[in-house]
This record gives C-alpha cells, structure tokens and sequence, in this order.
C-alpha cells in the first residue's frame, strides 16, 4: 500500500512539472507573436477568472477580511512584489531564445530564499545544504555565462539582470510569507497578484496605443498556458505532499527544466545546447541536494 502510495505522489509530482512546464512553453510561444502586454492582458484574464473561483468557492474573501489589518497590507505588498518579478519573468522569458535557460536559472530561488533566511533569520545550514547551494549557483553560474558569451550580449545580459529581478523579489516574497503570513492561504496573494497583473496589463496597452487583437495562434496558447500551467501544476505539488516527502517532490519538479527542454524541441523546433544540459544537471542535482538537506534537518529538529 505504501509503494502505491508513492507511485501516486511521484505520479502527481510529474504531473506538477509538466503543467508548470507548459507555463514557459505556451508563453514563449505566445509572446512570439505579440506584445508584452497583449499577453499579460490575455494570459491575467483567464488566470483571475481562474483564481477569483478558488478564491470565492474556499471563502476566502471572508477570511481575507478576517485577519489583521497589517497582514492584509502585507499581502497586497506581496502581491506588488509578485506584479513586478511575473513581469520580469515574462519579458526574460520574451528575451531569451530558448525558455529552458530560464526555466534552470529560475531553480536558484530556494537558494535565494536559504540565504534570506541566514542573513535575516538567523538560519544555519547543514553540510548538505552548504554543498546544493554551491553547486546550484555554479550550475546557473554556467548557463549564464555561457548564455552571455554565446548570444546577443546586450539582450542576454538584460536577461540575466531580469532573471535576478524575478528570482529575489520570489524570494523575498516567500521569506515574508514564512515569518508573516502563517495564517493566510497562498491562493490569496496568487489572486490579488493576478488581479493587479490583469489590470496593469490593460492600462499599459493603452498607454502604448496597442491592440487588444491579437492572432488566433497566440490566443490559443496563452488558454493552454493560462488554463493547464500555474493553477494544475500548484494543486498537484500540493496533492503530492499527502504521497511523498516534500524531498521527492520538489526534486521532481524542479527537474521540469528537462522536460521543458524536451518540449521546447519539439513544440518551438530548439534544439538544446550542450551547456545548457551541463548546467542544468548541475542545478537540479544542487536543488535536490539542498533538499535532502533540509529534510535531515526537520528530521533531526523533530526527533530532539
């Protein structure tokens, strides 16, 4: 029964890393075909629509208006913060030829978060921690050197520079979330997040005199991306923790750079570079050793 079990959350694991996969996949096909904001205008609408139904159905409205009065500041800053990383997220994604790099150099986020937590928190690391760390930084380290060094200087290093941008405010995001908001439901901040990204995509393509018409093929992957990526792929790492550790778990998703790799040759025709496959090998090993470290670390804190 166990192994069963197991199967079930490595099941739901992948199902997280394909769906969260189709995020980078449908977008940068999307953003191909049309303005930054003409995506986010889309991809917003059907995202809040999305959130504001879990949000309405679970009552979180009622609970929203419940807690204090400086959480709710807290989380309407959060969900700022969050407005200005997806936006970096996106354009890096809009920049960058090939999705996969991003998707690599996005897994240093909980190593952002782990240092956070040392300078602010006080929070030591464990050996295995210190070494995923180590060796996540120098598996990004090789992407985006190589990145530089290989394409268009200007345009990856202003990649490079958004990627930064979206991986620290996630991670600052994610520390305030911890300390502050124990509390509040995830699905709050994502709704507030979508809501505001939803209308500052609106008055931006105004104020740009852009077009609310965009292609038929645009539209159709921002529906695939929007309707099958965030929403399905967050449910399932949630359902996937009843399964298997959180170790397991994250270790597999954070592996979806791989399979975005394989569906960027295929959807997109990229062929991967061989740097990208070294790096990224490198960072999913960091990622899954840090985890393993924390997990002997909860380990250890209960059995004291």
């Amino acid at each position: 029964m166990e192994i069963k079990q197991a199967w079930k959350g490595i099941l739901l694991s992948f199902v997280s890393a394909l769906s969260l996969s189709f995020v980078y996949i449908f977008s940068k096909a999307a953003l191909n075909t049309m303005s930054l904001w003409q995506f986010g205008f889309y991809w917003f609408l059907i995202a809040t629509i999305e959130n504001a139904i879990l949000f309405f159905v679970y009552g979180l409205h009622h609970k929203f208006m419940q807690l204090e009065k400086k959480q709710r500041l807290l989380i309407l800053l959060i969900a700022i913060f969050e407005l200005i990383g997806t936006i970096a997220f996106f354009t890096s994604i809009k920049l960058y030829k090939n999705p996969t790099v991003v998707s690599f150099l996005a897994n240093t986020v909980p190593i952002t978060v782990g240092i956070l937590s040392y300078i602010f928190l006080r929070e030591r690391f464990n050996f295995f921690e210190a070494m995923g760390i180590i060796i996540t930084i120098a598996g990004a380290m090789i992407i985006g050197y190589q990145s530089t060094v290989l394409k268009e200087v200007e345009q990856i290093g202003l990649g490079l520079i958004l990627v930064l941008v979206f991986v620290i405010l996630f991670s600052v995001n994610t520390i305030l979330a911890r300390v502050s908001l124990r509390n509040s439901h995830p699905l709050m901040i994502t709704f507030f997040r979508t809501v505001l990204l939803f209308i500052f995509s609106f008055f931006m393509i105004l104020y740009e005199h852009e077009s609310f018409s965009i292609p038929w093929e645009g539209m159709k992957n921002i529906i695939l991306g929007a309707t099958f990526g965030p929403v399905l792929g967050v449910l399932a790492s949630f359902w996937a923790l009843k399964y298997v550790e959180a170790t397991i778990s994250s270790t597999i998703i954070n592996a979806k750079g791989f399979l975005i790799m394989v569906l960027v040759y295929f959807y997109l025709s990229i062929k991967p570079e061989v740097y990208q496959i070294y790096g990224g090998l490198l960072a999913v090993l960091g990622v899954a050793i840090m985890s393993y470290g924390k997990h002997l670390k909860i380990k250890n804190s209960l059995q004291a």
